[in-house]
């Protein structure tokens, strides 16, 4: 359930989202029914808010999925701009909510004095390295896993495509957390004799020049492009729909499938709608603990995902899945530890024969 509220505030500085109920800090037990709806629960996407069908939104459905099945008013918050973000947070904390989950991934930066001021709500973090506070969740997403596997398989899927063996990654903004899966699907493309041409769009809405970029990777030879460029990634999808066959992308959030169901062979999936859910059912037992909520390969926190379009599926033939099986297997014993930075690249390389 979700009732919306245009509320506008000296304090914020822009129209927020919201809905919600009185409550105590702590979790309530559950109601009769499996109802929870004095728990107050509410959302802050980043800046560039829902309708990106990618991270904000997948964010933003595994929450809502939760408080649905619980009766609870979820509270939404669309920014609009980056410092929005605080003051929703610090306005949240004084209105006493229970769980604020925060879209924004470099949201540690900023955190840990707003969580010391209201230490009765719990904060969650995606991508998060805030691990000393009690009062925060910091959702550790292995990136570097995901993306050695996904660039082993776009080297050696681009090349049975006839593509060559350098297919195309495409991203928004440069950060930290995106270039942990630049250098390993880099290393992974390296890793089965492959290479990877990375180009940054900055921007996460830019869809006619992530258009212009991949139709130019495709273009040159290509046959997959990786698109992780948010709400822009659709341009990548529309790219390799301008061509009549044969060329294929891969997505990420958790699959994008339905937004080009004939092109998306495969993606690299963050199920962090699954996390949100498990989080908010956690937090309501009272069994979550703060720190570091790690997803990993193993435990299916992250994936290579495969399309479930059937002809797609069929395409990709079973010995690299097979070879890509093998990879994760040695990723999640330890034998290969994917890099996250240049600097371990670098050194990465100087391990290859």
């Amino acid at each position: 359930m979700r009732k919306v509220l245009t509320v506008f505030t000296a304090f914020l500085g822009t129209a927020v989202l919201l809905a919600g109920c009185a409550s105590q800090a702590q979790a309530p037990a559950a109601q009769e029914g499996g109802e929870q709806s004095g728990l107050q629960i509410a959302l802050i996407t980043t800046a560039a808010g829902l309708g990106d069908e990618a991270w904000n939104d997948t964010n933003y459905n595994g929450v809502r999925k939760y408080a649905d099945e619980h009766g609870i008013e979820l509270t939404l918050v669309e920014p609009a701009e980056m410092q929005d973000i605080t003051n929703s947070a610090s306005l949240l904390g004084q209105k006493g909510y229970d769980l604020i989950f925060i879209s924004e991934n470099t949201a540690s930066e900023y955190m840990a004095d707003i969580a010391d001021q209201y230490p009765d709500t719990m904060f969650v973090l995606p991508e998060g390295w805030i691990t000393d506070r009690e009062n925060v969740v910091s959702i550790v997403f292995s990136n570097n896993e995901v993306g050695f596997v996904c660039g082993a398989y776009a080297a050696l899927m681009n090349e049975y495509l006839g593509g060559g063996s350098d297919p195309g990654w495409v991203g928004g903004i440069r950060n930290p957390i995106l270039q942990q899966t630049e250098y390993s699907t880099l290393a992974g493309a390296k890793y089965v004799g492959g290479n990877l041409n990375v180009v940054y769009l900055g921007s996460y809405s830019d869809i006619p020049k992530a258009k212009e970029v991949a139709y130019g990777m495709y273009n040159e030879g290509s046959s997959i492009v990786a698109a992780y460029a948010g709400a822009a990634s659709s341009g990548v999808y529309q790219a390799a729909e301008a061509f009549d066959s044969g060329k294929y992308a891969m997505g990420c959030a958790t699959g994008q499938f339905h937004i080009s169901p004939e092109r998306i062979i495969a993606s690299n999936v963050k199920s962090i709608d699954t996390v949100n859910y498990d989080i908010c059912r956690e937090f309501a037992e009272g069994t979550l603990k703060s720190g570091e909520y790690r997803a990993t390969l193993e435990n299916g926190g992250v994936s290579l995902r495969y399309s479930p379009n059937e002809q797609l599926d069929q395409l990709i033939p079973q010995d690299i899945k097979d070879q890509i099986e093998e990879i994760a297997q040695k990723v999640n014993s330890g034998e290969i530890v994917p890099p996250m930075t240049e600097e371990q690249y670098g050194v990465f390389l100087s391990t290859l024969k």
